[in-house]
């Protein structure tokens, strides 16, 4: 029987992070990969974090519990929660968003990290979007 997967999608604010803060997220996040086996998406914008987390419920659920208290993160936002058929990545990425530079992917998705904070946006179109950004980063 095929093990069942949670997935996660969230923003949150973070007021803008140092070069050596950014260092340290990405090593967490690789480091999140290699010893639980959790997979998904960071992106880092110039006052926001989108974040996707994919693997075994309980472990998915205790780290967003731990982002949802870590000082990094402001204003949590659940996107999407539930079980998911299979990965939609495969280990970890990152991409970090430069500041003032227009980042073509969002923009052929059609919507901005800090936008997905202040809409609603249906079930079937944030899967969309997941299934979008595991294609282009």
């Amino acid at each position: 029987m095929p093990q069942e997967l949670m997935q996660v999608m969230y923003t949150s604010t973070h007021g803008g992070v140092s070069e050596e803060e950014l260092q340290s997220l990405s090593e967490e996040v690789f480091d999140l990969n290699a010893r639980y086996d959790i997979g998904g998406l960071l992106v880092i914008g110039e006052e926001d974090f989108l974040v996707i987390l994919e693997g075994d419920p309980i472990v998915v659920t205790t780290f967003l519990i731990k982002n949802a208290k870590d000082p990094r993160h402001h204003s949590l936002n659940i996107l999407l929660a539930g079980s998911t058929k299979g990965r939609v990545f495969q280990g970890w990425k990152v991409r970090e968003l430069k500041e003032g530079e227009p980042d073509k992917i969002f923009s052929e998705i059609g919507i901005q990290i800090s936008e997905l904070n202040h809409k609603e946006i249906e079930k079937p179109r944030l899967e969309r979007i997941i299934l979008d950004l595991s294609k282009a980063v």
